[in-house]
């Protein structure tokens, strides 16, 4: 059988928080080993109002999903550098430089262009 984890809310992990026993990965109480232990919170006279077995619990979950997500993030990470490599596109910050060039030589032409306006003001 299954140990399972306890808590006192019905959400939550508020008052779990607080108390001195073993915390499983979701915040809330490893039900055995709580039993005979210092919390007057998780006794066997109190009313538990959230529970699940410790085989599916959420946090263990979570972290696996979130361990999971990483290591997809890492692998598209390098497939996208490998292919930034394979077909010499820019990084960002040199296409950054880039358009900051392209709007200096932008300006110096139209400051040039304007050199050479006859605004008709003359003798």
């Amino acid at each position: 059988m299954s140990a399972w984890h306890i808590g006192r809310a019905w959400s939550g992990t508020e008052i779990e928080d607080g108390c001195p026993c073993p915390k499983a990965p979701c915040g809330l109480v490893v039900g055995l080993q709580a039993v005979g232990g210092p919390c007057r919170q998780h006794t066997g006279i109190k009313t538990m109002r959230q529970s699940h077995p410790a085989d599916v619990c959420p946090g263990r979950r979570a972290e696996e999903v979130a361990r999971i997500a990483r290591e997809q993030a890492d692998e598209r990470r390098r497939r996208n550098d490998e292919l930034v490599a394979e077909l010499g596109l820019l990084k960002p910050g040199a296409v950054a430089a880039s358009l900051r060039e392209r709007e200096q030589a932008r300006r110096q032409r139209r400051a040039e262009d304007a050199g050479r306006l006859d605004l008709g003001g003359g003798a």
